[in-house]
């Protein structure tokens, strides 16, 4: 993989931030955010603190995620529901839809651990890895 920013999406965030999560996924960020190409959006920051067990979590989950760079997401809307008509997804995929759109618009990489993203990325023509 070329050096580019690698937008790291939630499914690899919560097995790398848990204790027992996935060692592949804990070396692959690991590896990102050393070398700075680690980044993530809003949507997962979201995603990620949704799962939060209580507002202490959540605050440092949040400052984890926010020491990588933070895409922004001007013009991810529109993208992402052209995407979505373009492959008749269900509305339930719009999450993913908005996090490879933001992929797809800052021109980087999607490290993600989820089947619908496989799927997205194939079509629209965005790099992605899965740990």
């Amino acid at each position: 993989m070329a050096c580019t920013l690698v937008l790291i999406d939630t499914s690899v965030w919560v097995e790398a931030l848990s204790a027992g999560g996935n060692p592949a996924c804990h070396e692959r960020v690991r590896d990102l955010v050393s070398a700075q190409l680690a980044a993530t959006c809003e949507i997962v920051i979201a995603e990620v603190l949704r799962g939060a067990d209580d507002w202490v979590q959540a605050a440092s989950l949040d400052a984890r995620l926010r020491s990588v760079e933070v895409l922004p997401l001007e013009g991810v809307g529109t993208l992402a529901a052209a995407m979505g008509r373009e492959m008749e997804a269900p509305r339930r995929n719009f999450g993913d839809l908005l996090i490879a759109a933001t992929a797809r618009i800052h021109q980087v990489a999607l490290l993600h651990r989820d089947d619908d993203l496989s799927r997205i990325a194939a079509r629209f023509g965005i790099e992605d890895e899965t740990p």
